[in-house]
């Protein structure tokens, strides 16, 4: 189903991750989002989904890549 829906799913694949508290396929998928374009991203800071990574330096380091720093 992953291979299916990646070139299109980035974002919505990263948040099942999120969800179930895989961080680093989460983020592995964030970035692809992100080099996808994908529209979903822009709720990446908001998103309960991502909860277990708000900790996570490496989800920091993406949001600031993205000119969208922690506040």
């Amino acid at each position: 189903m992953i291979s299916r829906f990646a070139h299109a799913g980035a974002y919505q694949i990263a948040e099942v991750y999120g969800w179930r508290g895989e961080k680093d396929l989460a983020l592995a998928w964030l970035e692809r989002a992100r080099d996808q374009r994908d529209g979903g991203f822009i709720n990446v800071k908001i998103d309960p989904l991502f909860r277990s990574l708000r900790g996570d330096p490496r989800y920091a380091a993406l949001l600031s890549r993205m000119h969208m720093p922690l506040d």
